[in-house]
């Protein structure tokens, strides 16, 4: 039973009573301020800018470059799982599936396997847009030098990497992925103004 003056009244704690840090904050039995905070301080400590609320990545800004996270390599990681192998497994659902039945909801999720990243939005929002043939939007919202700006750039480079991925496996010619970088260096100036946390338009 518990009562008002509980110490640990809403808080995470295992069965230990450490406080539990997660990878997605669905998973918190009590989702509150106080938790989420604690949630992305903890794994800021641990150097790990991504975490995941559902279908929302939320990104801390650690004002500096961690070059694992951005390699060729872990972008591979990413579009494999969400955009070869889902889209495999999209296809096999929807041959299987007759009348127009809605999917199984039991198929297990691939970002399960996954560290939260920025590049499973970009990896998801291209898969969405190949295999199933729907209009993508991807949101980055944030307060002034939170990282809006970089956080695009990176899911533009990393479309692009799918789109001349894909080019290359269907010996076609690289058609537009190889624009959409330069694209992102109009989004500094437009969408962000000087200010003590951002004075370059790089935020």
């Amino acid at each position: 039973t518990l009562r008002k003056d509980d110490p640990t009244l809403l808080q995470n704690v295992d069965s230990n009573g450490q406080l539990i840090v997660v990878q997605d904050m669905v998973d918190l039995p009590f989702l509150h301020e106080a938790a989420i905070l604690y949630n992305l301080k903890a794994r800021h400590i641990q150097s790990l800018p991504y975490t995941r609320t559902g279908d929302i990545v939320i990104a801390v800004n650690p004002y500096q470059w961690f070059h694992h996270l951005y390699n060729l390599q872990t972008q591979n990681i990413y579009t494999n799982a969400l955009v070869w192998k889902n889209r495999v497994a999209i296809s096999n659902t929807n041959t299987s599936n007759n009348n127009n039945k809605p999917p199984p909801t039991d198929i297990a999720d691939p970002r399960n396997a996954l560290e939260p990243h920025v590049y499973e939005a970009s990896s998801l929002a291209y898969q969405g847009l190949a295999a199933r043939g729907d209009d993508q939007s991807i949101l980055v919202s944030g307060e002034s030098g939170a990282g809006k700006t970089e956080t695009v750039k990176i899911c533009m480079s990393h479309l692009a990497s799918i789109q001349r991925l894909t080019a290359a496996s269907s010996s076609s010619s690289d058609g537009g992925g190889a624009a959409l970088p330069s694209s992102s260096s109009s989004l500094s100036s437009s969408g962000n103004n000087n200010n003590n946390s951002n004075n370059s338009n790089t935020s």
